[in-house]
């Protein structure tokens, strides 16, 4: 992806449906701005910590890319649903396949745990005090 709209900056694969940037020199894309109509503020850089972790300039990015999975449950709100078909799903080999058979859909649980299951996933936040939603978020890292 080292294409960029002309119209925001965005990247875009080559290939994407666009036209002549007739404001100026470069190509602008419909996937990103709709040829230039949508006008969206720039994306601030996140804070330093992050922006080095992203980087790879943190000695603790390999261990953060490695365990980013772990940092989005961490903070998920939802769950994807989905009949996967496991037939076909990363069974032959090569480069990985997620092959998914009628709709997707996000699982958001009650507000409150049932019985005696720990809170999980927007529970963390209502039900928890802030200490333990610390605790209940490492928990993820310790699996």
């Amino acid at each position: 992806m080292d294409t960029q709209c002309a119209g925001c900056g965005a990247r875009v694969w080559p290939w994407e449906d666009s036209r002549e940037n007739q404001e100026g020199p470069g190509r602008i894309y419909h996937v990103c701005c709709s040829y230039g109509i949508v006008d969206l503020p720039p994306i601030p850089a996140p804070p330093q910590p992050l922006f080095n972790l992203l980087n790879r300039s943190d000695p603790t990015s390999n261990q953060f890319f490695n365990d980013i999975r772990k940092y989005n449950s961490a903070f998920a709100f939802a769950s994807l649903g989905a009949t996967i078909d496991n037939n076909y799903t990363n069974a032959r080999g090569g480069a990985y396949a997620f092959r998914i058979q009628g709709g997707i859909y996000h699982r958001i649980g009650p507000l409150l745990p049932d019985g005696a299951a720990p809170p999980a996933f927007a529970q963390i936040y209502i039900y928890d005090s802030s200490e333990q939603q610390v605790n209940r978020r490492s928990d993820i890292f310790e699996s």
